[in-house]
């Protein structure tokens, strides 16, 4: 997983560098979001915070890397820290100052050492040229691999942010 991690940046850095000067920019954001798990019926959300910031390719492409900061607030509290590189293609529609998205996160799970990849689809609503609104509907996925219990979660997530 650290190697996926590590090629997804080195691609994110290559891709920088070739595209040299032309509508290359700094992009970030900040979204807050709740997971439920789509298999139960249990009561417990599970509540995020994350963080990307990259840079921004002709307007179509967003390459960076981010955190999350995942708790469940139930009994007892649970939390994880993602680290991961993230992707988003962007799909402008028309003249209008909206675009919609795919993006995925991969990375890893710092809390439990788990595997850690996320696709979303989404809606961006531009303020500005450089900030906006986040809306998306992801699939988030932990996976616990080589230990005497293998794990997997999946949670269906949805989530806002400000793009900046």
């Amino acid at each position: 997983m650290k190697k996926l991690l590590l090629c997804m940046i080195l691609t994110g850095l290559a891709l920088t560098a070739a595209a040299g000067g032309k509508k290359v920019r700094y992009q970030g954001e900040l979204a807050g979001g709740i997971a439920l798990e789509p298999k139960t019926t249990s009561p417990d959300k599970w509540y995020e915070i994350t963080t990307r910031q990259g840079v921004r390719l002709f307007d179509y492409l967003f390459v960076g890397a981010g955190f999350s900061y995942i708790a469940r607030i139930g009994t007892p509290i649970d939390r994880e820290i993602p680290v991961f590189g993230t992707v988003r293609g962007y799909l402008p529609l028309g003249k209008s100052c909206v675009s919609l998205y795919a993006s995925c996160d991969a990375g890893y799970a710092c809390e439990f050492r788990e595997g850690y990849y996320r696709p979303s689809i989404g809606v961006d609503i531009a303020l500005s040229r450089r900030m906006g609104i986040t809306l998306d509907v992801g699939y988030r996925h932990f996976s616990v691999a080589g230990t005497p219990y293998d794990l997997t979660d999946s949670y269906l997530v949805f989530t806002a942010g400000f793009r900046f």
